[in-house]
């Protein structure tokens, strides 16, 4: 957070900790009076909801108004965040990577979403926030978490669920390396969890997303690839078999069928033989790297559990061509 303070005339709100809708439509009327937010009402904004606990939801709407105007609508090209607004986003709302309030990550989650173009790090800053909450019971997520500490709720992979399909909005943009670092650290970290079973649809389906995207398939929209799976009666949430029913069956039908959508439905990979071979030979080391990060990630811990097994299991009766490290793992999997 920058060094900045509030104005005097908004003291009073923090002294009395509360901002009632009067107070609402008197910033409105003053902060709105040009037509344009200026970044240091947008300041100020933050400021007031960082310090005062009790806000009516006009400020919250206020707020989430303001700023998303502020970032995407006031500067060009228009709809656009680039590494400079992203900067001035992260140093007022989050203070050494915890985000400040609850407000100020739903302002984080619609500015990625509505955002034509945003850097990916504002969605690992996003998911981080889950993986405080869930295993370090820190930051705006953590207060209101009445879950067991180091388990992954059906709230939690909602959450996540929107953040990583806020990132993609409405374009085709294949899940990133960055995010997929977020998922595996906590996926790693709750492997002998009794998570709630949409973890494992919602973990699984991002990995073969970047796998696919990692070896030249044009990725469909994230939210047509991550979308709920229908979860059926089966082994209960941390069974102790190897592949508990849940996952078994989502693998048998959402996830095959995702590959296949990928495989037969017109979806060529991008490395192909109409290419020039200088970019062939690019396009193929990029994918050689991404796959080879891929089996080192499933592989780290030294053990494989739950997620992995689907992983490998998966990868295994589906894929016709891997990359040696992926195929090593495959091989020596138990």
């Amino acid at each position: 957070m920058s060094g900045a303070t509030l104005r005097a005339d908004l003291q009073a709100l923090v002294e009395r900790q509360s901002i009632l809708e009067d107070d609402v439509l008197i910033l409105r009327r003053t902060m709105f009076a040009s037509g344009r937010i200026s970044a240091t009402d947008a300041e100020q904004l933050l400021l007031l909801d960082r310090a005062i606990t009790k806000k009516s939801p006009g400020f919250v709407a206020l707020l989430l108004e303001a700023l998303i105007g502020f970032t995407l609508r006031q500067s060009d090209p228009v709809g656009h965040i680039g590494e400079a607004g992203a900067d001035w986003l992260v140093r007022h709302i989050a203070a050494r990577g915890i985000i400040h309030t609850d407000t100020q990550l739903e302002l984080l989650i619609r500015v990625i979403d509505k955002a034509d173009i945003a850097p990916v790090r504002l969605s690992v800053l996003a998911l981080r926030q889950v993986l405080l909450a869930v295993m370090d019971g820190k930051g705006p997520l953590a207060t209101h978490r009445a879950l067991t500490p180091g388990v992954i709720g059906q709230g939690d992979v909602e959450l996540m669920r929107r953040i990583v399909n806020a990132q993609a909005s409405q374009r085709a943009v294949g899940v990133s390396r960055q995010e997929m670092e977020v998922l595996f650290d906590l996926n790693d970290r709750t492997r002998e969890a009794d998570n709630h079973p949409s973890w494992s649809d919602f973990f699984v389906k991002c990995v073969v997303n970047y796998f696919m995207t990692t070896r030249g398939f044009p990725p469909p929209e994230r939210d047509v690839v991550l979308s709920r799976a229908t979860w059926v009666d089966g082994a209960a949430p941390g069974s102790n078999t190897l592949l508990a029913a849940p996952v078994e069956r989502m693998l048998a039908g959402g996830l095959k069928g995702i590959w296949s959508a990928y495989r037969t439905g017109g979806q060529e990979p991008m490395v192909g033989a109409t290419l020039p071979m200088d970019i062939r030979q690019q396009q193929a080391a990029v994918s050689a790297e991404g796959v080879k990060w891929l089996a080192n990630r499933i592989g780290k811990t030294g053990e494989l559990r739950r997620n992995e097994l689907a992983l490998v299991d998966f990868l295994r009766t589906e894929s016709m061509d891997v990359h040696p490290s992926l195929q090593l793992l495959l091989d020596t999997a138990a």
